[in-house]
Parts: structure tokens; sequence; C-alpha cells
């Protein structure tokens, strides 16, 4: 079933559908299953990238790492604590 969702989440993603995508992937990173962290992770991509909020995108990246390690999700963690403590909460 989880393999499922990740899949379709997938497909909403590159359908341009997000809200749809976001909705699988919040559900997906709140439940224990294989493809948590990647949700979490996808999770901290739309934040940084679509909804422009640094703050929520460092709150998955975090999620994330307690799930993996990886040098791309300390690089992603790294910038996003830089950008906060510049004080730029929302992207421009």
């Amino acid at each position: 079933m989880f393999r499922w969702l990740w899949e379709l989440a997938g497909i909403e993603k590159r359908r341009g559908n997000l809200g749809a995508a976001l909705a699988i992937w919040e559900d997906l990173a709140r439940s224990r299953n294989a493809y948590q962290a990647e949700a979490w992770i996808e999770l901290a991509k739309y934040y940084e990238h679509k909804a422009k909020d640094a703050r929520m995108a460092l709150d998955c990246a975090m999620e994330a790492g307690r799930f993996i390690k990886t040098a791309e999700l300390m690089q992603r963690q790294l910038r996003l604590r830089n950008r906060l403590a510049k004080g730029t909460l929302h992207f421009d």
C-alpha cells in the first residue's frame, strides 16, 4: 500500500497537482513505512521551493534526518539554517 501511495504522489507531482501530492507525502511522513524519510524530504523541497517557507522546510528536513543521513540532506539543512539566521524566513 505504501509503495502505491508513494508512486501516486510522484504521478500527481509530475501532473502538476501539488495539492494531492502534498497530502499523500504528509500521510506517508506521519506513518511508519519504507517511504517515510523520502516523504519528509519531498515536503522539505515543497516548502523550500514552492511555498517559500524556510522554517517549515527546515522542520521537514530535520524530521527526515531522524531516519537518514545523506550529504544532500545535510546540505539542505545547512542552507535552510543559514537563510533563517539571516532573517529570510520567507523567500522573495
